[in-house]
């Protein structure tokens, strides 16, 4: 969907393969990640990626309700870390990147 919208697109298959490609020079404009997944969940994640690069843009997103992700410390009105609802639009992905994206 983010490749349609017209952004380039470099694709990670686990936390653990993002912080990799991270680690070998890859310089995301905007990091976007489900919060659960397997072995490490997306807070996990956005976490390690802001120790490292703590101006890094990210963008949550996922399925499950409050209830699941508030033990994550993940909250659809948290400002921290952008969020976003699935089942969603391209046109609210689109409207939520460029968001994101302004600099």
């Amino acid at each position: 969907m983010v490749s349609r919208l017209g952004y380039q697109v470099t694709v990670a298959y686990s936390g653990a393969e993002a912080l990799h490609k991270l680690g070998r020079g890859l310089e995301p404009v905007l990091v976007i990640t489900d919060i659960i997944m397997p072995g490490m969940n997306g807070r996990e994640l956005a976490d390690r990626i802001r120790e490292r690069y703590p101006r890094q843009k990210l963008l949550f997103m996922s399925g499950f309700t409050d209830d699941i992700l508030q033990p994550l410390g993940v909250s659809e009105d948290e400002d921290e870390i952008p969020f976003i609802q699935k089942p969603f639009s391209a046109e609210l992905l689109a409207q939520k990147i460029k968001q994101l994206l302004r600099f």
